[in-house]
């Protein structure tokens, strides 16, 4: 079994220096493999994600100025194989307690990226409200369907940019 110490950093973007700062840090330990729990506190994703709901205030109360959305950086340390070591890790780096990863259901659907090398494909993903009992989890041939994704926060997996032929 194989356990990662992870570091989760949110930045922000600080208009008067024009560079990005570090909001909030903290350190994980997940396990390969398990969807349902990590090592740590889940309190950094419900931070994170009430910057991007006041961002979202920001940028629809005005719409003519730009605003720099936070991010979230996920840095894998290090990887131990046994639960002594991550007994060590905990103690070592002050993670305490145990939380459990948000099930979020998302839309998968294709879309036509153009004519390039005899024409190419992409798939974005929409989050839903709801959970799996109320949709089919399972995807076509196409890869079109709907998909549970395990999550630190909900809407971490969402995709909905258009792609572009490089």
């Amino acid at each position: 079994m194989e356990f990662y110490l992870k570091r989760i950093i949110i930045k922000t973007f600080d208009d008067e220096y024009t560079t990005w700062k570090t909001y909030s840090d903290t350190m994980i330990i997940t396990q390969d493999g398990n969807y349902l729990t990590y090592i740590g506190d889940s309190r950094i994703f419900d931070e994170y994600i009430s910057l991007i709901q006041e961002w979202k205030a920001m940028c629809e109360r005005y719409p003519t100025f730009k605003f720099e959305k936070p991010i979230i950086e996920f840095d894998t340390l290090t990887c131990v194989h046994n639960q002594e070591d991550v007994e060590h890790l905990k103690r070592l780096m002050g993670i305490d307690g145990e939380s459990q990863y948000v099930k979020s259901i998302y839309q998968r659907v294709q879309h036509y990226g153009g004519s390039e090398e005899g024409g190419w494909y992409y798939h974005n993903k929409h989050l839903v409200e709801g959970d799996s009992s109320e949709y089919e989890i399972e995807t076509d041939r196409y890869g079109e369907g709907y998909v549970e994704e395990s999550e630190f926060y909900r809407g971490q997996h969402e995709k909905t940019s258009r792609e572009y032929y490089c």
